[in-house]
């Protein structure tokens, strides 16, 4: 006896992430609590015993975040031939989380849980076969096939761009919009903005500039930071949408609070200029620092300005040679036009000093090896497609 489905009664329960569940007899949606899944765990529940490796693995429902624990509850149930724990196994021997990253245990632990049908396994094994050392492209895309015409809206996204580009198939526009809209129908924030790419150009249908900001603004409420960015540009500019720009400043707001480099250099710009907001050249200059600290080819370009004309801070322009220099090296053409002007007009050379450290560093890996299990959680910032 185990959790079963309060609408039914099945114990035939489907895991989403931790508590979550789906019932596969009638497909309500169902949660429970730790205690309740511990209940049955202790009791030999394979269901149950990884749903409580879920949250010590994620560190909610009132534990603290364990790898080492989850690892030991995923076992258990993975001795029982559980396909969500072996593939759990799977994912921490691919990404080395508490064990040495191991990619041939990885394909060893995710070809159990394809065996018996998981789609997220199988998902995996297309991931394993691209990015890794097998490098076998097709193999890839089979694996994505199988797990898209199945249902599952992420190797529907990643079809729908193997077809885009040809990645171990022949390009196929159509195709990958088909798989594409699949996938945004249900829910995917990836998928959406890329079916809006579609509709923006008029590539496989009729441009719809409506359907566009639809996709940008559904694919940004559910966290994809791309379409987010793309959404609060429509409205600074007034492309798609009229202008707006206490909009764009919000949206650009929501950008920069997750860390974002590009965000934190439009933000800044936008306290710069006026957007949306009483210009405060201090506070653009400090988001330009914080932009420039995560690589930002923009942040970096806008510091340097901001170095070489006095916003918001003295003017130095070996500082804004230094910066300019660096955005230019990574892709801001803007900033080597700059640099041959300021060359011209004022003689000024790219200085030999470093000035790196000063600005604040934001390392997108530093929280890496703590990223949710994609095959479970699906990684949109803060929401979950169910």
């Amino acid at each position: 006896m185990g959790l079963r489905c309060d609408e039914c009664g099945s114990s035939d329960l489907d895991l989403v992430f931790a508590g979550d569940c789906t019932c596969h007899h009638c497909g309500k949606y169902v949660s429970f609590t730790l205690e309740q899944a511990l209940k049955y765990a202790r009791n030999g529940d394979p269901l149950c015993q990884t749903m409580v490796g879920d949250y010590y693995h994620e560190g909610i429902g009132g534990v603290q975040r364990d790898f080492r624990v989850a690892q030991e509850w995923y076992l258990k149930a993975a001795r029982q031939n559980f396909a969500a724990a072996e593939r759990k196994i799977g994912y921490a021997y691919e990404h080395g989380i508490n064990v040495r990253q191991n990619i041939d245990k990885a394909l060893e632990w995710y070809l159990k849980a394809a065996a018996k049908g998981d789609v997220r396994a199988i998902y995996s094994l297309g991931v394993v076969h691209e990015n890794y050392r097998l490098h076998s492209d097709r193999a890839a895309f089979q694996y994505y096939l199988r797990a898209a015409e199945a249902g599952y809206h992420r190797a529907q996204t990643r079809l729908g761009y193997c077809y885009y580009y040809g990645i171990g198939t022949d390009v196929d526009k159509e195709a990958s919009f088909f798989w594409y809209e699949k996938a945004a129908a249900i829910g995917n924030p990836e998928a959406q903005y890329a079916l809006a790419y579609f509709y923006k150009t008029g590539t496989v249908v009729p441009v719809d500039e409506v359907k566009v900001i639809e996709l940008y603004t559904a694919a940004a409420e559910a966290g994809n930071l791309q379409a987010l960015l793309s959404l609060a540009s429509c409205y600074e500019i007034g492309e798609m949408v009229p202008e707006n720009f206490s909009k764009a400043f919000d949206l650009y707001s929501q950008a920069a609070s997750t860390g974002d480099g590009e965000g934190m250099a439009c933000l800044g710009y936008c306290w710069e200029a006026g957007i949306g907001v009483v210009p405060d050249h201090d506070t653009a200059f400090n988001w330009y620092l914080k932009a420039a600290g995560t690589g930002d080819a923009r942040g970096m370009f806008l510091l340097g300005c901001a170095y070489a004309e006095g916003i918001g801070t003295n003017i130095d322009m070996e500082r804004a040679t230094y910066w300019l220099q660096y955005a230019a090296d990574a892709g801001e053409d803007r900033a080597q036009e700059f640099l041959d002007q300021l060359e011209k007009t004022n003689g000024v050379t790219t200085p030999g000093r470093s000035f790196r450290d000063e600005a604040p560093r934001y390392d997108d890996d530093a929280d890496e090896e703590y990223a949710s299990d994609v095959d479970v959680q699906d990684e949109v910032k803060d929401g979950y497609i169910r």
